[in-house]
């Protein structure tokens, strides 16, 4: 945009007009179309990595020596020199740095935008996860249970008097959804973890039903709500998003191979060879992880590749 102006309406009374110098119509059904559009061409001038997510710009690099830490910030002056050219302003106080190693001596380097000084952060919420630089997911899942444990207490405050078919509702579509955000990413092997996580929804289920008895079997009243362990519903997610991966045309040859043999009585012919990992947390990440769970998949269920029939049989999976 160019030469235009706009306004606010708010209870029939209009604001002052304010300029547009850049960026696409606000408000438009076309508006979100057109940013990615105006934003498209950013990639064409950074030699590292890049990903875009909306108006959410990460950009990284493996750091071997100094000479990437400078390629690093060349990116970064060319993203300043780009958003000059089309009149885009940076949100500085959201820019930061983040180094990912878990290595006792590392390189440090202090990087800059738009000759501004970025803060060097260890965690950072990034499209709802909290990253951290030792890729570890304790410090996500804390505050996540802590937001969904707020979002209980006050379920347990307004609804009180409510029957138990309100209370399920409440909290399968207020609460669960809030602890299974990406859960196939940040999927916990830690018991410890697993177990809080699991708590949680076992102070639902007393929720539910009202019964708050130390007496009464937690199994029992989640049998009769329906509700499966969350652990398993993690796999079946982690399940769920490789199967889209396997089977899809642009990016399977980038993440899967063959294992060297495949023995017919065994193993399905969809089996992936495993990775090597040198780090319990890259063992139990999740490409690694689920492909040991997709590999002992009986073979009438990896070979279905229509989606929809392939989570039905997944999730008839009892064990996690």
């Amino acid at each position: 945009l160019f030469s235009r102006s706009q306004f606010t309406t708010v209870n029939n009374h209009n604001s002052s007009f304010s300029q547009v110098h850049s960026g696409v119509p606000q408000g438009s059904v076309l508006g979100p179309l057109l940013f990615l559009i105006f934003i498209n061409d950013l990639p064409d001038s950074i030699s590292s990595h890049i990903r875009l997510f909306a108006d959410d710009c990460v950009i990284y690099r493996k750091i071997y020596s100094n000479t990437d830490c400078q390629c690093l910030q060349s990116d970064l002056d060319s993203v300043t020199a780009w958003c000059s050219t089309w009149l885009m302003q940076l949100n500085h106080s959201k820019t930061k740095s983040m180094s990912f190693t878990n290595r006792m001596s590392r390189i440090q380097t202090a990087y800059s935008l738009n000759n501004s000084s970025l803060d060097l952060v260890t965690t950072y919420k990034y499209l709802g996860l909290h990253l951290h630089s030792d890729l570890a997911w304790n410090h996500h899942i804390n505050l996540m249970l802590a937001s969904a444990n707020r979002s209980l207490g006050l379920l347990k405050h307004n609804l009180k008097h409510a029957p138990p078919h309100l209370h399920a509702h409440a909290y399968t579509t207020l609460i669960r959804p809030k602890i299974e955000y990406a859960s196939a990413i940040w999927d916990p092997y830690q018991s410890y973890l697993m177990n809080n996580i699991e708590s949680l929804q076992n102070r639902a289920v007393h929720f539910i039903y009202s019964d708050y008895s130390r007496n009464t079997s937690i199994t029992a009243l989640k049998k009769r709500a329906g509700l499966q362990d969350l652990c398993l519903r993690r796999k079946i997610a982690r399940l769920s998003l490789f199967h889209k991966l396997y089977h899809h045309p642009s990016l399977h040859n980038d993440f899967f191979s063959l294992p060297p043999s495949i023995f017919d009585r065994r193993d399905h012919p969809f089996k992936v060879k495993r990775f090597t990992c040198r780090t319990f947390n890259y063992a139990h990440s999740f490409l690694p992880r689920t492909i040991s769970d997709w590999n002992t998949l009986p073979s009438h269920i990896a070979t279905t590749t229509d989606p929809d029939k392939y989570f039905k049989l997944i999730s008839s999976i009892t064990t996690a």
